[in-house]
């Protein structure tokens, strides 16, 4: 079973990546010198970020149906796309308060000088 406090931080967890998402956008706009792929890496974080929300949102339904099944799978696909994700939000973020260059080397594999 899934308890209330667990969708709580769900949604938690997931604002705070959406927060810092939001951030690195604004960072890069005043940072001309980063490489394209910065940009189109930010694209594709958003839409995983889209997709943690639907998720998140449909787990939300499923738990007021209490369908346990349904939930449960909602549950690992969040958990799956956050740990794909998250670790890109928060090194771009990184790299782009601290006014470094982010270079892409290849997924989920990044390099800052």
């Amino acid at each position: 079973m899934i308890k209330r406090e667990t969708l709580f931080k769900l949604y938690a967890s997931l604002q705070s990546l959406e927060k810092c998402h939001e951030n690195s956008k604004r960072m890069l706009s005043s940072q001309l010198s980063q490489p394209a792929i910065v940009r189109s890496s930010l694209a594709q974080q958003a839409e995983v970020l889209v997709k943690m929300r639907r998720t998140a949102n449909k787990l939300q339904f499923e738990l007021a149906r209490d369908d346990w099944a349904s939930a449960g799978r909602s549950l690992r696909v969040f958990a799956g796309l956050q740990a794909l994700v998250r670790p890109d939000i928060v090194s771009t973020f990184s790299a782009l308060a601290n006014d470094e260059l982010a270079l892409q080397l290849c997924e989920n594999e990044a390099l800052y000088h």
